[in-house]
């Protein structure tokens, strides 16, 4: 059975946020910590996170090991999504997500994987009301085409590029795709977090 191999990125510039917003904390633990434990509660083969040198340091300190350094942010998505795959199997399918989308629970993460290994040479995306959306899972077809993105562009344009058949995982729930670009994303998040973190550690 083919792996797959969960690509976090996590080395944005959080411009419109004016801060570090993934070491922002939510409950118990910060927002990067959130997207991960979804993940390691999945079926995933294995978790790699594409991090800013301040990302990676602080996932460092509480044990992640699986960390790859972007370096020039600036390059865009596209450059953070092709380290990460240059950093996995070449048989792997690549499950990308987002490092601000904490609310994407691992009952969602093991759907879009179902939904993957039903139709293996597929791309498995994320929908709301019709519209795509990350987080998706690409098969090791994809890898070229994901190394070699635009600038600025990034998983979707693969997505849409005619080149792949896509199926559709719908999410009826917004939060669960709720994603944090503001200091008033943050401060909805907190209160969406007494929801969908009840109970967790």
């Amino acid at each position: 059975m083919t792996e797959i191999i969960a690509i976090v990125l996590a080395s944005g510039s959080s411009s419109r946020f004016s801060g570090e917003k993934l070491l922002e904390t939510l409950g118990n633990r910060t927002v990067i910590e959130s997207v991960i434990g979804n993940l390691e509660k999945s079926s995933v083969s294995g978790i790699t996170v594409v991090a800013s040198p301040s990302v990676s340091a602080f996932l460092h300190s509480r044990g992640y090991e699986n960390v790859v350094i972007n370096r020039s942010p600036q390059d865009g998505i596209g450059a953070s999504i092709s380290i990460g795959i240059k950093s996995i199997s070449e048989s792997a399918s690549a499950i990308i997500t987002p490092g601000d989308m904490p609310f994407f629970l691992s009952s969602y993460v093991d759907r879009l994987i179902l939904l993957h290994r039903a139709n293996p040479s597929s791309v498995a995306c994320c929908t709301h009301k019709g519209q795509r959306m990350s987080p998706a899972i690409f098969p090791p077809s994809g890898r070229g085409d994901l190394m070699s993105l635009p600038a600025g562009k990034g998983g979707m344009h693969v997505i849409n590029s005619g080149r792949y058949q896509v199926k559709e995982l719908e999410i009826v729930d917004e939060n669960i795709l709720f994603d944090i670009d503001t200091r008033q994303d943050l401060e909805r998040a907190r209160l969406l977090a007494e929801r969908y973190f009840s109970g967790t550690s």
